[in-house]
């Protein structure tokens, strides 16, 4: 197959300063790594392909489907006559942009590196076709993700409802209907009663979190490999997500709920799956039908309030334990996790879809776009897998 120039498909620009107003807005704000923020504005067309220039993300290849705005720390590529926006992004993607950076300070990337990059020359029909391939299964990711934000924000509002601003009490002192199956509202009571932390319905009790449930450290772990392999399957958690991989997992008892001891505090996980718990995160578990409760607490909580660190952010499992919840009845802590438990298994389904759809894509596309496997190949196997 042919070389050519990448630049003919693609015409490259710097990008702008971003706006003043940062707040809140219709367009996204692409710097180097994706997207940072949003504005009023946009600077360039829908079908815009955005390439880090500067910094550690220099080189990292992102793609927007709408108007956006791309700020000055990366570079725009804008599809010319006859070139497919989406195809020019999955072709970027399969070049190691990382290697042409320069600089003497930080890393670099300018229009004139990019240029020299020599690309498969394919007509116009044969990118779409590609383009086509590849993007339904990115869509399909996408849909998936929505779904599962969509799930767990549907999860977060019933729980801050019923067990933080208490609505179905609340309706029910009123003698207002509260939308609920019978079996569920039967459960609620219809009264509010003062307690130390203020109001909460009659027959609750105010409880801490080591009341619930376990809190405890995680350890260091026996050995750790940043990529998953035979040996190394268990990722390793800590306190801001999974970092490495081990050998053994942890033992504790599932589903827990880790959050960071130092370092990195704020983000919450709820773990169900074997794994190792670092020593740098909270490790809260034995929980049992306070699960959710807890999850979402901590959620709620600004744990960065909590740090005491003198040279590293840290909070301590005391300050953990000492963290207050409203407990219901046993019967609609059960009903709740009940719910809470459906809602997680759908994600873990669609989370599982993810990873079948974003391995089959990353198959693909250095195929597709060598040439090495045919468009008619790819769509038939789409086509038998149900894609």
């Amino acid at each position: 197959m042919r070389l050519v120039p990448v630049d003919t498909y693609l015409n490259f620009g710097n990008g702008k300063k971003r706006p003043a107003d940062e707040g809140g807005g219709t367009f996204n704000v692409f710097g180097s790594n994706g997207v940072i923020g949003h504005c009023d504005e946009f600077n360039n067309p829908a079908g815009t392909i955005i390439i880090g220039r500067v910094g550690s993300y220099c080189g990292s290849v992102h793609y927007s489907p709408e108007q956006c705005w791309v700020t000055d720390n990366a570079i725009k590529g804008t599809a010319k006559t006859g070139a497919d926006a989406r195809y020019c992004y999955y072709l970027l993607l399969t070049r190691d942009l990382h290697s042409l950076r320069g600089g003497s300070g930080q890393p670099l990337i300018n229009q004139t590196s990019l240029k020299s990059l020599e690309v498969p020359e394919r007509s116009f029909a044969d990118q779409k076709a590609i383009a086509h391939i590849l993007g339904t299964l990115d869509d399909k990711i996408e849909l998936n993700q929505k779904m599962n934000q969509t799930l767990e924000e549907i999860a977060k509002a019933i729980f801050k409802s019923w067990f933080v601003d208490f609505d179905p009490v609340r309706a029910k002192a009123k003698g207002r209907p509260i939308g609920l199956p019978p079996e569920i509202s039967d459960l609620f009571p219809d009264e509010l009663v003062d307690s130390e932390i203020g109001e909460i319905p009659k027959g609750w009790e105010v409880k801490t979190i080591e009341d619930v449930a376990k809190v405890t450290s995680g350890k260091r772990p026996p050995e750790k490999e940043s990529v998953q392999s035979e040996t190394c399957q268990y990722a390793v958690y800590g306190g801001a997500g999974p970092m490495a991989f081990c050998s053994e997992p942890l033992n504790f008892t599932k589903p827990a709920i880790i959050t960071g001891r130092v370092g990195t505090l704020g983000k919450v996980f709820y773990l169900t799956d074997d794994c190792w718990v670092s020593d740098n995160s909270i490790l809260i578990c034995d929980a049992g039908v306070y699960s959710p409760l807890v999850f979402y607490v901590l959620q709620s909580v600004d744990l960065t309030a909590l740090n005491v660190g003198s040279t590293q952010p840290l909070v301590t499992g005391k300050d953990i334990k000492n963290l207050n919840l409203v407990a219901p009845s046993d019967s609609l802590l059960q009903e709740y996790k009940g719910l809470f438990d459906l809602i997680k298994n759908r994600q873990s389904t669609a989370n599982a879809e993810i990873e079948v759809l974003a391995e089959l894509r990353d198959t693909l596309l250095p195929k597709l776009i060598s040439g090495e496997l045919r468009i008619p190949d790819a769509e038939k196997f789409l086509e038998e897998a149900g894609i």
